[in-house]
């Protein structure tokens, strides 16, 4: 079951991360800002990729924190009925 999530929340990401996004207006400006408007499509997007990428490792995150806490409320649940 977690290795199947975790595989899905992968693919899911992994097929985000080279989706043409549209540019959006605030992403575009911020990254033009920071590159002093040098900044091309291809900066535009590899940002993007990288936006995709702090996604996914939150989404892990996430799942290892409920996995966790889910297997201490487990032990917890079956010592206090025993």
């Amino acid at each position: 079951m977690i290795a199947a999530t975790l595989g899905a929340w992968s693919v899911l990401c992994a097929f985000l991360a080279q989706v043409q996004f549209p540019h959006f207006l605030i992403i575009c400006e911020s990254v033009e800002s920071i590159y002093g408007g040098l900044a091309d499509d291809e900066v535009v997007y590899h940002v993007m990729q990288a936006m995709v990428g702090v996604v996914w490792a939150i989404g892990v995150l996430g799942l290892i924190l409920y996995v966790a806490i889910a297997s201490r409320y487990r032990r917890a649940s079956t010592r206090a009925s025993s």
